[in-house]
């Protein structure tokens, strides 16, 4: 993900980003400046590693996130299930 994406997700202010990457910073990044940026200046969910994007398709859906529990953490697996009409 670039600057522009970053920029676009901060001044439109998206509830959340979900993508099909293992991460919204490149892998060599070790100080997740994508991250730091966003929650600097957010409030953004982002849902990294999805699966299946391409049963979603183009229309309209409901995305429910399920995250584990975990005490002091800042992050958690889900499961993610999209309601298709």
């Amino acid at each position: 993900m670039d600057d522009t994406v970053v920029d676009y997700l901060i001044q439109s202010h998206k509830k959340g980003v979900g993508l099909d990457a293992i991460s919204i910073d490149p892998v060599y990044d070790e100080g997740l400046t994508n991250h730091r940026k966003l929650f600097s200046n957010t409030d953004i969910l982002i849902i990294q590693n999805l699966t299946n994007l391409e049963m979603v398709g183009d229309d309209l859906f409901i995305l429910c996130i399920f995250p584990l529990k975990h005490v002091d953490s800042d992050a958690s697996p889900v499961r993610a299930i999209a309601l298709l009409d």
